[in-house]
């Protein structure tokens, strides 16, 4: 009845990123259409999980104040405890110029200023408009930011991330127009790296001859290779306009329509090497993702990587 449909609305208004995402990923995944009440019980389970986790996409936040240290301290912990992905809240004390590209959200216990009010006593309906007011920035932050000085590897976590997210600044899904064959296939996406290089299209074949990396059971490739006309780490889509055969990981053939590329440098440090590692195992390895990639869907794609890079800063700095 109303009060069903308020109740779809408004978690609709309120996270219209993430229902997007659901409503897309369902129909996917599960190959069916849901109600839209499913869709928002997945939304509300997701948005819930999201909050309390740290793994979601950190914010980087600062607390503007006139109060005492420990005052501010008392507000930035009962921060963190509500909101897990605050990991480091920086202190400003008014009199500093205040940098706000540095931050995704600036806190403040003084009225006057033009920032997310923060009342010291932390009562639930200013609790509520904090979390209201996150969801909506955490949906518009699309940028990776972690904070990771207190890591024991910081240089290496500090490129990690770069690598990642260059790798996800030149991610696209491009369409193709090939012979009904992998050499021409291969040839066609080689050329679309690096104008004249004949040489990597030869050793791209020759790496997929050898490691039949066509994951069975669907229509998609992953072709790999290490060369040197390649200058930092990168990962591509190719939707064939002519399906191409292969063989799969269990020695079947199949048809294949869709081409995963991953490419690197040669000599890469050991940080890139257990990154496109993680990559090349969401491929293969997680049933999940693998139809998340054949699906060709950019928004969702890119979301995935983004995860798959922020879980592996993660797990490489513990």
């Amino acid at each position: 009845g109303k009060k069903e449909n308020d109740f779809i609305k408004k978690i609709k208004k309120d996270n219209p990123e993430i229902y997007k995402a659901i409503n897309e990923s369902l129909k996917l995944i599960f190959d069916k259409n849901f109600s839209e009440m499913e869709i928002t019980f997945v939304t509300l389970h997701f948005v819930s999980t999201l909050e309390r986790s740290d793994l979601v996409l950190p914010l980087r936040s600062a607390l503007v104040s006139n109060r005492g240290r420990i005052s501010c301290e008392f507000v930035m912990s009962n921060l963190r405890k509500n909101f897990p992905f605050l990991k480091k809240i920086d202190l400003i004390q008014n009199s500093v110029k205040v940098v706000k590209s540095q931050y995704d959200v600036i806190f403040t216990t003084e009225k006057e200023f033009d920032y997310l009010y923060i009342n010291p006593m932390l009562d639930q309906k200013n609790l509520d408009d904090i979390r209201h007011q996150l969801r909506h920035i955490q949906q518009k932050s699309r940028t990776l930011t972690i904070d990771s000085k207190e890591q024991r590897n910081f240089l290496n976590l500090n490129d990690l991330f770069t690598t990642g997210n260059e790798i996800l600044s030149t991610f696209e899904i491009k369409t193709l127009s090939n012979q009904p064959n992998l050499s021409d296939t291969v040839k066609q996406i080689a050329k679309t790296v690096n104008e004249d290089d004949g040489e990597l299209a030869e050793l791209i074949e020759e790496r997929f001859r050898e490691t039949h990396l066509a994951i069975p059971e669907t229509n998609i490739a992953l072709f790999h290779a290490v060369h040197s006309s390649i200058s930092s780490p990168l990962f591509k889509i190719y939707e064939l306009s002519q399906e191409i055969e292969g063989m799969a990981m269990d020695h079947q053939m199949i048809k294949i329509n869709r081409v995963l590329l991953l490419l690197a440098p040669p000599e890469v440090p050991e940080y890139v090497s257990y990154l496109l590692g993680k990559l090349s195992s969401s491929i293969i390895e997680n049933k999940l993702y693998t139809r998340i990639y054949d699906s060709g869907n950019y928004e969702i794609v890119s979301e995935l990587l983004r995860e798959i890079i922020i879980e592996a800063v993660k797990q490489y700095g513990d």
